[in-house]
């Protein structure tokens, strides 16, 4: 009996052993699970967190590792947020600044939008280090342009002080060419004074010369009675031999070569080479033997007279001024003028502006070309208006411009000078030989004279 309730009541410890064991081993399993249960959520709602902060796939990227350790003790977003707080502040100034308001803030910044900002920075440092260099460029330049006008302003002051000396000198001049004129004004009162007591004088001198001329003109036209009865006595005594085949011969000038009644013209053989002008009249006879003087020794008219108006080189053309109607104007006829004298060189003076070259621009130096003319033509150009002057060959009268100022450069009074001058001479010329009865002759007459209008 013993034996059996030791064995039951080992039994019952076991199994309420067994059953307190499982029943703690119940209260465990919930405790763990419950924990388990717990550590689950809370593993999920972990990686519920974590997702948001990073993703599983992200964690493997090569950059995120390295952000990873970056941080070394902290975590990633601690130092993700240092970083950006850090960054902000050295962009912005403000740590507090966000992304979006720094997306703001680069929007106003030019060039932002195409580079980076870092690249921005660059673009604006090497500007600023162009800009510096061309500031120091500038001010190098500015330098330099001051020291060139520093001696801009010093050579405008010596030019001033030279111009200031010049004008000084040319008013001294200027005192002394006034001093010569003065004395040149009274000097020419003077001769005029003189002159017009000559003139006194002479006009006395001729009435006494006059009177005494009258006297004299009285004498000598007894004289003249007495010598006409001499001479016609001579000519009766040599009436027979006096005129000879050769001393009519010796009369003729030219000849008629040809004539155009239609026209009234005749051509005759004497042109420019002759020395004859337009103008000049001849009388035609039949031969040379019609040229016989009676017995005052006279000539007798010719059947015709001709004037020449068109003088070629070896010929000239005349025109009929008087015919006669029985004896016409034949070719083989001889012309005669008595005071045509073929040898005979013409004096021309010439004086002021000329257009020999047709260019409507008058000019002194062109005088030399109506000089050259003349010369060609056989005459002779002298420089002084003389009584021996055959013509005065007058072209425009110079041109006088309005006198300076006292204080006109040098070389302008001098200009007015010479140009008054001639303009002095030209009228003096002009009025000795209309006192003097010298023809005058402007460029066109003298082509005309000399037969050179169809040249020119």
């Amino acid at each position: 009996m013993a034996g059996k309730t030791s064995a039951s009541t080992g039994m019952l410890v076991t199994v309420t052993l067994t059953g307190v064991l499982a029943v703690a081993l119940f209260v465990t399993t919930v405790v763990f699970f419950g924990r388990w249960q717990r550590a689950n959520t809370d593993l999920e709602q972990a990686r519920n967190d974590q997702r948001d902060v990073i993703t599983p796939g992200e964690r493997g990227d090569d950059d995120v590792r390295l952000l990873i350790e970056q941080a070394g003790n902290q975590s990633l977003v601690a130092y993700l947020k240092d970083s950006l707080r850090g960054t902000m502040e050295e962009v912005t100034g403000s740590p507090a600044t966000t992304y979006a308001q720094l997306q703001e803030t680069l929007a106003t910044v030019e060039g932002a939008d195409a580079a980076s900002l870092l690249q921005v920075v660059r673009d604006r440092n090497n500007r600023i280090n162009a800009l510096r260099q061309q500031l120091t460029d500038a001010e190098s330049q500015l330098e330099a342009a001051r020291a060139d006008l520093q001696d801009e302003v010093e050579r405008v002051a010596r030019i001033r002080e030279e111009h200031t000396a010049t004008i000084a000198a040319l008013q001294d001049q200027l005192g002394g060419y006034e001093s010569n004129v003065s004395e040149y004004r009274t000097s020419l009162n003077q001769t005029i004074d003189r002159n017009n007591d000559r003139v006194a004088e002479i006009r006395r001198t001729a009435a006494e010369q006059e009177d005494a001329m009258s006297g004299r003109i009285a004498e000598l036209e007894t004289e003249l009675i007495v010598l006409q009865d001499a001479v016609r006595e001579l000519r009766a005594a040599s009436a027979g031999g006096r005129v000879s085949a050769q001393d009519e011969f010796a009369l003729v000038d030219g000849r008629v070569l040809g004539s155009n009644p239609s026209r009234n013209e005749v051509y005759i053989s004497l042109g420019r080479s002759d020395r004859i002008v337009v103008g000049m009249t001849f009388e035609v006879y039949d031969n040379s033997t019609s040229i016989r003087a009676n017995e005052e020794g006279a000539y007798p008219a010719g059947k015709a007279a001709v004037e020449v108006i068109r003088i070629n080189e070896g010929s000239s053309t005349a025109r009929v001024i008087r015919s006669s109607g029985q004896n016409p104007i034949v070719e083989g006829d001889v012309i005669a003028n008595a005071l045509y004298d073929p040898d005979k060189v013409y004096t021309f003076l010439v004086y002021g502006n000329f257009d020999t070259n047709r260019d409507g621009q008058f000019t002194q130096q062109e005088s030399q070309g109506v000089a050259g003319l003349i010369a060609d033509w056989g005459g002779r150009v002298v420089n002084e208006l003389t009584g021996s002057t055959d013509f005065l060959v007058l072209g425009e009268r110079p041109i006088l411009p309005p006198e300076p100022s006292p204080d006109s450069p040098l070389p302008v009074i001098q200009d007015y000078i010479r140009k008054k001058q001639a303009v002095e001479e030209y009228d003096r010329l002009f009025r000795i030989a209309s006192q003097t009865s010298i023809p005058i002759v402007n460029q066109n007459r003298l082509y005309t004279l000399t037969g050179l209008t169809g040249q020119r």
